[in-house]
Parts: C-alpha cells; sequence; structure tokens
C-alpha cells in the first residue's frame, strides 16, 4: 500500500531520521523520491450545502418558537376561561342579590314555580366524529391529565386492530390515536395513583399497560381466554382485576410479571360484563372494600384479603349489562337488560350492608347483602351491553343523579336518586353505549359515547 507525502515533508524526514523511508523504515535517500502528479484535480464548492445548513438551523429554531408561544397560548387560553367561571359565578351573585332585594326566596318561587333541582340543565355543547365506519365502545377520563379515552377500531388498513384515540378537554379536540390491541377492546381504566398509566382488556386475549403521556407500552400480560372488563384495586395501586369470557376474575400486580396472582371463581354463569372496586373505609355502617363483579346472570361482592377471598352472592335478578360506584354515598347502580319477567331496562341503586345470619347473640355469622334505594325503568329494548353512570350533581351538592341510556326511544335518561323523579331526557339519533362525567376548566360535562362519535353535554346554571 502506497502513501503519499509532500516533497518537502519527505526531505526534512529523511534529514532528521538518517535516511529512512517513512512508511517501512527501510533506507533511503532524495533519489529515492518519486513525484506523482494527479491527472485532474476538483475544487468542490460546498456553499450550496452550507446554505442549505443554515436555512435548517433556521427553521429549527422558528420551529421551537412557535412551539414554545403555542404552549404559551394554550396556559393563556385556559388561564382565560378560569376567568370567565369566576366572572360568570360573579354575575350570578350579582343577579341573585338583586333578586332578593325585591322578592324574597319563598316569594319568588312560588310566584314563578321555580325550583332550584330544575335550575341546572344539559345542553349540548360539542361533538366529535372519533370513528367514521364505527366500532367504539369504551371511554376513560384522566382528570390530572385533561384527558380523555376512546376505544376504537384502527383507521389504516396497514395495521389493522384497535386502539385509543386521545381527546383533550382543554380544546376539546381528538389528538394521536394509540394502537393498542389486534381486537376489540371491551374495557379501560386510568391508575388511581399513575395518573398516565392505562390498563385495557381486549378480546385478543391480552391485558396492556400503556403510558398515555409518551404513548408507549408498559407492560403486557396474555389470558386463557377473551376479556371483558377490568378495574383497578383503589386501596392498593399496583393491583388491578380483570374479568374474563368463562367467568373467572384473574387478580394481577403490576411488580409480577408472571402472571396472575390469584384467580376468583365467583357464583353465577356466563361472561364478567362488569367490574367495580369499592375502597375500604373504616365504618360501622358500611362494609369493608371489595369487588363488585357482574356476570350475566348474576351479581357479586367479593371481599379480597392478603389470604382470603369470600365471595357474597347478591341478591339481585338479571342478565346484568354493567356496574356503576359513586363514592361519595358509596351507592352503586347495577342494570340490567328486559327479560321475560322484567320487560323494561332496570337500573338499580343501591348500598352494601352486612346481615346477621345467625341465630343467637353469641355466634357472628355475617353476609354482605345489597339493600335496593331506588329502581329506575328504562326502554324495552335493548341489543347493546351499554353501560351506565351514577355519579354526584356537579352543581347540587348532595344531588346523586343515575344516568342511563334508552334504546327504544334513543335517549339517555337523567334520574335524581333522591325523589326519583326523571330530571332530563337527552335525545340522540344513536344509540349511546357509555356514559362518563367530565370536570374540566371549572365546567362540568356529561360524555355520551355513540358507535362513532362522543358528544359532549355541558352543566349551565338557569339564572331568572
Amino acid at each position: 500500500m502506497w502513501t503519499y507525502f509532500w516533497n518537502s515533508c519527505i526531505e526534512r524526514w529523511l534529514k532528521g531520521q538518517g535516511g529512512k523511508c517513512p512508511q517501512c523504515n527501510a533506507k533511503a535517500t532524495r533519489k529515492d523520491i518519486r513525484v506523482l502528479y494527479a491527472k485532474s484535480l476538483k475544487v468542490i464548492d460546498t456553499s450550496e450545502r452550507d446554505r442549505v445548513i443554515r436555512e435548517l438551523e433556521k427553521e429549527r429554531e422558528a420551529r421551537r418558537k412557535l412551539e414554545l408561544e403555542h404552549a404559551q397560548t394554550k396556559l393563556q387560553y385556559e388561564l382565560k376561561s378560569q376567568l370567565v367561571a369566576k366572572l360568570q359565578n360573579e354575575l350570578k351573585m350579582l343577579k341573585n342579590a338583586t333578586a332578593k332585594s325585591n322578592v324574597s326566596a319563598p316569594e319568588l318561587g312560588m310566584s314563578q314555580g321555580i325550583s332550584t333541582e330544575n335550575m341546572n340543565k344539559l345542553i349540548i355543547h360539542s361533538a366529535l366524529d372519533i370513528a367514521k365506519d364505527g366500532g367504539c365502545r369504551v371511554m376513560a377520563y384522566n382528570e390530572w391529565l385533561n384527558m380523555v379515552v376512546v376505544s376504537m377500531p384502527s383507521h389504516v388498513s396497514m395495521f389493522p386492530g384497535c386502539g385509543v384515540k386521545k381527546i383533550n378537554m382543554l380544546d376539546i379536540k381528538s389528538e394521536r390515536y394509540i394502537p393498542v390491541h389486534t381486537k376489540q377492546i371491551r374495557d379501560m381504566a386510568f391508575n388511581p395513583v399513575k395518573n398516565d398509566l392505562l390498563l385495557t382488556v381486549g378480546m385478543d386475549k391480552l391485558v396492556k399497560l400503556t403510558n398515555v403521556c409518551n404513548n408507549a407500552p408498559v407492560g403486557s400480560f396474555t389470558a386463557e381466554s377473551p376479556l371483558w372488563s377490568c378495574c383497578w384495586n383503589a386501596d392498593h395501586a399496583n393491583q388491578f382485576f380483570v374479568g374474563t369470557a368463562t367467568g373467572l376474575v384473574l387478580m394481577y400486580d403490576t411488580r409480577n410479571t408472571d402472571g396472575p396472582i390469584k384467580t376468583i371463581k365467583v357464583t353465577g354463569s356466563g361472561p364478567v360484563v362488569s367490574l367495580c372496586y369499592i375502597p375500604w373505609e373504616a365504618s360501622e355502617n358500611s362494609c369493608t372494600g371489595g369487588l363488585l363483579v357482574a356476570r350475566l346472570s348474576s351479581c357479586s361482592f367479593v371481599l379480597v384479603k392478603e389470604n382470603e377471598i369470600q365471595d357474597n352472592a347478591l341478591l339481585l335478578e338479571g342478565p346484568f349489562t354493567s356496574l356503576s360506584y359513586e363514592k361519595s354515598t358509596r351507592h352503586f347502580m347495577v342494570s340490567c337488560r328486559p327479560c321475560q319477567k322484567y320487560p323494561h331496562a332496570r337500573h338499580l341503586v343501591c348500598e352494601l350492608q352486612y346481615v346477621d345470619m345467625s341465630s343467637s347473640a353469641a355466634t357472628n355469622n355475617k353476609v354482605v347483602a345489597a339493600n335496593i334505594i331506588q329502581t329506575f325503568k328504562g326502554g324495552t329494548t335493548q341489543k347493546v351491553l351499554s353501560r351506565s353512570s351514577i355519579v354526584a350533581h356537579p352543581l347540587q351538592a348532595g344531588s346523586i343523579l343515575a344516568c342511563a341510556s334508552d334504546e327504544s326511544t334513543q335517549s339517555t335518561c337523567l334520574w335524581d336518586v333522591s325523589s326519583g323523579a326523571c330530571v332530563q331526557v337527552l335525545k340522540c339519533r344513536e344509540t349511546v353505549i357509555d356514559i362518563l362525567l367530565l370536570k374540566s376548566n371549572q365546567s362540568a360535562f356529561l360524555a355520551l359515547l355513540t358507535d362513532k362519535s362522543v358528544k359532549f353535554y355541558k352543566w349551565v346554571e338557569l339564572l331568572s
């Protein structure tokens, strides 16, 4: 292999090193130097490349400035929204003060026939098309991130499967789609402590844990049968429950990647259509924490302890479609589809209580039972396993609302649990399959999910 040097460099080397070749260290003199002539020399003009690099840097700097301006605008929008809500509250207080100065509150109610229960109404705020060809199933809300996620099939034929669409509640606009499962997602829930962790289960027999902030998978578990439902353990943030199509409840721990740490067999038949965890509470009048399990034909309350699992069958009649829990009152609602015995859909608001089954005071044989507080009737048709919801009224302290879809009239009904009266009926052209209460920017929304879209209704106060 030849190595080329400048002539002056070689001569300097030979003088200093006693006549040795700079390449092989053999004896060499000046007459051994060979002059090589290049056939063609080209001077490369890099000015164009340098100009493109400078323009690229300018564009990157401009993009960084735009991203910063976008973040600042978003923050200003949120602050302005809070200011508007504050001014609306002040306006309401001024109007109320003016009304009281002219007419007393009882006289105002008698003369105009306005009750405080009817002062709050839901009005349509916005609607988003999610899946053009349908396929939406469930929703979940993360108040910490101001984000709603909706399950939907992939809209790209090259990448089939199902995932979740993120909706930013600050401006109520859809954002990125995250692919998660290969088949339909049946249920999902956010971790109560690790706010960015989303739990999903699907018909592909997979349990998936996804970080919704960076859209990256965190963990995955494989079950032996399709999965229908899931929920987190509110008392232990690392544990969650999964309901299978064969009627089993699997208990997992995120720190144990081998598989379920417990398998719970629940009374009844059919798949586990809904799961709901009630946090533990030290109270004489309420039961300890546990898991509500609804199969198609049965409903149970499972006391989950470290070394013991106790299944308490609740004497409720199905067939069941969904469970919903309200934490302030510790009430839960069980929804049932029409059957031969009950021609109307039913929504049972219940509370758990201990019942002493022992015959003497010396023995202690208490079981958990469901006490039905209120029953609401729906329509006579229900083909879809829609999910109902029991929520605390966001604008009326102490008021609890039961919200459920009615396939017969293509509407969603809201009942007041205390009085049993129908508060409002929301008409919709499509069947509502999931209902969710949202609180964002000091405003309260009720989100209604259909097969193709999600509609947001906002609670407003009607001022006289």
